[in-house]
């Protein structure tokens, strides 16, 4: 399975929660544009990702057969409801895996590295300070 940003730019951080008590387990993911995304953890996948089997059964035909369920705000592009971490980042800092964390239950994104030298918390949901 390959996910990427349809802005062609590179993933910077990667966090799975995945744990099964949680009602939707995730994977964020921010890009170096400083667009990130919610995909969601597919409960239903059973199978391998490396299976060449190709016969026409009822688990071939499965609506999603993968373990991702891509953030739906990545395929539809619609650029007024991106999440967008904002354009004030400090240039003095290199954006790296080690500037965002995530919450455990995923819904809520830490970033740092701002001109101010602050931290900001944003909503998954929402992409809102």
């Amino acid at each position: 399975m390959v996910l990427k940003f349809l802005s062609n730019s590179p993933v910077c951080h990667i966090s799975t929660n995945t744990y099964p008590q949680l009602p939707q387990p995730s994977v964020i993911t921010v890009a170096c544009n400083q667009n990130f995304a919610v995909n969601r953890w597919n409960t239903n996948f059973q199978g391998s990702l490396h299976s060449t089997h190709y016969a026409e059964t009822p688990q071939a035909t499965q609506q999603n057969p993968y373990p991702l369920l891509m953030d739906p705000l990545l395929v539809t592009n619609t650029a007024g409801c991106r999440r967008h971490l904002g354009d004030n980042f400090s240039e003095h800092v290199q954006m790296r895996y080690n500037s965002f964390v995530t919450t455990v239950d995923s819904q809520f994104l830490l970033a740092c590295g701002f001109w101010d030298n602050s931290f900001r918390v944003f909503s998954t949901e929402t992409g809102i300070i």
